[in-house]
Formats: C-alpha cells, structure tokens, sequence
C-alpha cells in the first residue's frame, strides 16, 4: 500500500504541474479515496501514512525552516512535535518582501500552506518567488493534503485529526463503529 500511495501522490504532482489539468487531478484523487475506504486497515494505514509523513516534517524542521500561514498553524506543529524554525506568512510584509527575506537567509524552506483555495494561492506565489528552495519538501505538504482529503483542508487541523482517525480506528477495533 505504501509504495502505490507514494506512485499515487508522485502521480498527482505532475498532474498538478498543469500537463493534464486540474480536471485528471480530481479524477485519480476521487479514485484513491473509492479504493481506499475507511475499513479498521484504512485507518491505520492513514495513520501510518500521516504519522510518517510529520516524521519526516519534524526531521526537517530540525534544519529548515517551515513556512505556514498563521500563529494557529504553528501551535498545531509544535503539538506535533516540531521543534524548529516555524515562520508565519502574515507578518505585514508583502509576499515578495517576505520571499525576499527567505532568500537572503536560508538556502532551503519547507512550505506548508493550507490546501483550501487561498493556501493554494499562496503556496503558489511563494513557489513561484522562491524558485527552487522548496522543492525538495514539496511532497509532505501534497501527501499530507491527499491524505487529510477531504476531511480537513488546514494545517492547523493536522494534530486533531490524527487523533479523531486514531479514536475511530479504535471505536471500530473495539467494535463500537
């Protein structure tokens, strides 16, 4: 299961880079979610997944800096366990100027926007100015959004919903699901 999700969310950024559109993008993800139902395993392999992909986040938190969009964000990772540099969009700054200052001061960013619409957009405008410095992370934030869809479309929701998809693998374990 682990290596066909991975070939499913690689699969997904390429269709994103626009070579398909965004129409195929919803299709091969409406497709994973039929594939994929919440059975006891689903869940645990959800959970899996996601307990894997915060790893890896807290990893490279260790020596990069993630870039979300609000204080709530950042409140959500530090109960995940991140202890780095967590930088807010929203400092007053315009995007440019904050990319801009990025830039100067490190070489790599690890951004996690929201994935409702305006997260998207900024996730894109960040993308766009910072050129290359935050690709090498770019597919937490992706696995992250296709495993928290549609369930949850903010970082800051991250933390609560691991925990409700662990209360309902263990309701159903338990029998009371």
């Amino acid at each position: 299961m682990i290596s066909c999700l991975l070939k499913k969310i690689h699969s997904i950024r390429i269709l994103r880079s626009g070579q398909f559109g965004e129409f195929n993008y919803d299709i091969i993800q409406k497709d994973f979610l039929i594939d994929h139902r919440m059975t006891p395993l689903g869940y645990s392999e959800r959970i899996r997944e996601l307990e894997r992909l915060i790893t890896q986040l807290i990893e490279g938190n260790q020596e990069v800096p993630v870039i979300v969009e609000g204080e709530e964000d950042v409140k959500c990772l530090r109960k995940l366990g991140l202890r780095g540099l967590i930088l807010k969009v929203h400092t007053g700054k315009t995007l440019h100027e904050f990319c801009t200052d990025l830039s100067d001061r490190y070489n790599r960013v690890i951004l996690l926007m929201d994935w409702d619409r305006k997260g998207q957009q900024i996730h894109e405008r960040l993308a766009r100015d910072l050129d290359s410095n935050w690709m090498p992370y770019n597919l937490i934030r992706q696995g992250l959004k296709f495993l928290c869809h549609p369930d949850i479309q903010e970082v800051e929701q991250l933390d609560r919903h691991l925990q409700c998809l662990k209360d309902l693998r263990e309701g159903i374990y338990k029998g009371n699901g």
